[in-house]
């Protein structure tokens, strides 16, 4: 290792497995290896920032007293490659590690030809199966993606299968996935199969062992029936049989109704995030479907050309819409968040498409080739198109001091100092926000107002960092590509994830506020108000109550009594802490640093979309941290003295 400090006094360490130094690599993305730990402080964050070519790629927590081992895969660059891993406890940069590593790679353009030898579609509309209710389009949506298959990119005609109402029976739905596609003799391991199913989906609840039983899901043909599901409709696992005998690399099945259980699937979210060129390279079998289990699945309505909701923007997304960075290559992340987008927002977050794939197969991508010639059409039509107006983020997804009042800030840092002392925390409006208790907290800065458009895009500048690997949404749109909307440096950024906003805090020395800090700022030094304003909210917020629909400039909203501005009412905002609603219940009454695990991070504050009700100082929100929001921002503390 060069440039190493080697294990710290107090027992620091990371030890890197892979790459080693000096290492030559064939390939531009690499799967970092190691464990760290931090064993110099004691119930501290302490955090381990990645840096490649001295741009900061990622960071996140690291558990104290504890050997955390981590694993994550970072893209590189032909020739010399520089990677540091800095373990840091607040302000303070304890151990270091730095290897340099050589790529030798020959570049090669992505193409059909490349990646694909042949394209395969099965594709099955059912709109009147004798055992469930009609459907009014789910036969359109199969042709109008066969339509679109033949026309519009580049799978062979000839290899694009259709079953229609009473053409698809179970048997024939079974003899086309297991021995047409299974058994054919031109299928190779270079081909792609899509296989589309509209129709009615079912699931019913399964013994597993004496004690135990799971839900099964099944696809209904139309000779099946509900009475005999087991034998007459299709499971998931007849599903997951078919794709281990279909030879190709990528298989993406479609699923035009809810999602039903299958044991080995694993969520979107928890799949790893690879580089494209290594995406590409691996094997998948991945399943789109139209909903979750328990939510109706939208058929349409009229100008829809006769799709079901999520039909329309499976097609719009595959006319080039989900291609995001404009390079005519669609994945089946891509077109996930689109359509996933587009659906929850058309339906008020009603309908939520779910994107799974198989365990036992690889992590790559099912990739569409958008024709050149249609991405010109595609981007005049988006010029054109009108602003969409944005939905509330519904993931759930918290001593009076003589401050003068801040004007509002123009793309510049400011912190007000909050003293030490105690306050009332938590309220008895909701069961997450009770028990109201006493929280004593050392002196701390916090930010005026949240991070503007300006304020991070000086941090993208000055670091390189690239935040896609942290996030999973493509609101990130917004800003990884360098420039935000003319006009608007001082609005609050969003669309970032925890882990975005915490990246920003570790660049100026500070971290995201704990649920404590934030409360206690927006109270102002008000005991048991309702509101930072007290128990009424202002006039310029009840006033502005239907035109508040939109981000809006920063200090728009009337401070509170610290001085902060917007610190309910523009936009929410992300906190240190994982959320846990029971944890008001035992924790420590100085300084509590939040849950010590959890899957969500805690969002504080009501954004513009927010009523009176989630206007409050102690409501509590939350989130998964990869998640990105429009209506989510935050801002940033600093302890006084040394106790960060």
């Amino acid at each position: 290792m060069r440039e190493s400090k080697g294990q710290s006094a107090d027992g620091d360490a990371i030890h890197l497995i892979y790459p080693t130094d000096g290492e030559r690599i064939a390939s531009r993305n690499v799967e970092l290896i190691g464990w760290v730990q931090a064993t110099s402080y004691r119930g501290r964050d302490a955090r381990m920032a990645l840096k490649v070519n001295g741009r900061l790629y990622s960071s996140f927590n690291v558990l104290p007293q504890t050997r955390s081992p981590f694993k994550q895969q970072i893209p590189l660059e032909n020739g010399q490659n520089e990677i540091l891993l800095q373990l840091m406890v607040g302000m303070r940069l304890v151990e270091e590690k730095k290897v340099i590593v050589d790529v030798v790679v020959e570049e090669q353009p992505l193409s059909l030809e490349s990646l694909y030898k042949n394209s395969w579609a099965l594709l099955i509309g059912i709109d009147n199966s004798p055992a469930a209710q009609p459907l009014k389009y789910a036969v359109n949506d199969a042709k109008s993606l066969q339509k679109f298959l033949r026309t519009r990119t580049f799978f062979d005609k000839d290899k694009i299968l259709t079953l229609f109402n009473e053409q698809a029976t179970r048997k024939r739905i079974l003899e086309l996935m297991n021995d047409f596609l299974g058994t054919n003799p031109e299928m190779t391991s270079d081909d792609r199969v899509l296989i589309f199913f509209a129709g009615h989906g079912q699931r019913r609840r399964v013994r597993r062992g004496h004690r135990r039983s799971d839900w099964r899901g099944y696809l209904v043909p139309f000779d099946g029936d509900l009475e005999k599901i087991h034998s007459s409709c299709i499971s998931m696992e007849e599903i997951r049989e078919a794709a281990s005998v279909i030879c190709a690399k990528h298989i993406l099945f479609v699923l035009d109704c809810c999602f039903s259980g299958l044991a080995g699937l694993r969520p979107r979210a928890a799949i790893p995030r690879k580089p494209r060129s290594q995406a590409f390279g691996d094997t998948c079998v991945r399943i789109l479907t139209a909903g979750k289990s328990d939510e109706e699945v939208f058929e349409g309505k009229e100008g829809w050309e006769g799709n079901s909701l999520f039909s329309r923007y499976l097609l719009k997304g595959l006319e080039g819409f989900a291609d995001h960075d404009n390079d005519g290559v669609i994945t089946s992340d891509d077109l996930y968040f689109f359509v996933r987008d587009r659906v929850l927002e058309e339906s008020g977050n009603r309908q939520t498409p779910q994107a799974r794939h198989l365990v036992e197969y690889g992590e790559g991508q099912f990739v569409f080739f958008v024709r050149r010639d249609e991405q010109a059409s595609k981007a005049e039509q988006a010029g054109k198109a009108e602003p969409v107006e944005e939905q509330v983020d519904t993931t759930k997804s918290r001593e009076p001091v003589a401050v003068s009042v801040a004007e509002p800030v123009s793309g510049t840092v400011g912190m007000v100092l909050i003293p030490a002392g105690s306050f009332q925390m938590g309220s008895l409006d909701a069961v997450d926000e009770s028990p109201v208790h006493a929280v004593e907290l050392t002196a701390y800065e916090i930010d005026v107002a949240p991070v503007s458009n300006r304020m991070f895009f000086e941090f993208l500048k000055a670091t390189g960092y690239d935040g896609r690997a942290e996030a999973d949404d493509n609101y990130l749109a917004d800003w990884v590509s360098g420039t935000f909307p003319a006009g608007q440096d001082n609005y609050p950024v969003t669309c970032v994830s925890w882990f975005n906003a915490a990246a920003y805090c570790l660049w100026r020395g500070c971290q995201l506020p704990t649920e404590a800090q934030w409360e206690r700022a927006c109270r102002g030094g008000l005991e048991c108000k309702k509101y930072p304003w007290g128990d009424s909210l202002p006039a310029e917020i009840t006033r502005k109550s239907r035109a508040r629909r939109r981000k809006m400039p920063i200090g728009q909203v009337p401070p509170n009594r610290f001085g902060l501005l917007d610190i309910s009412g523009n936009v929410s905002q992300w906190c240190q802490d994982f959320y846990d609603k029971n944890y008001y219940s035992n924790s420590p009454t100085i300084d509590p640093p939040g849950s010590e695990s959890g899957e969500l991070r805690v969002v504080r504050g009501g954004s513009f979309i927010a009523g009176p009700a989630l206007l409050r100082c102690a409501v509590r929100l939350a989130a998964d941290p990869k998640a990105t929001s429009p209506t989510i921002g935050f801002r940033c503390v600093r302890l006084k003295g040394d106790r960060f």
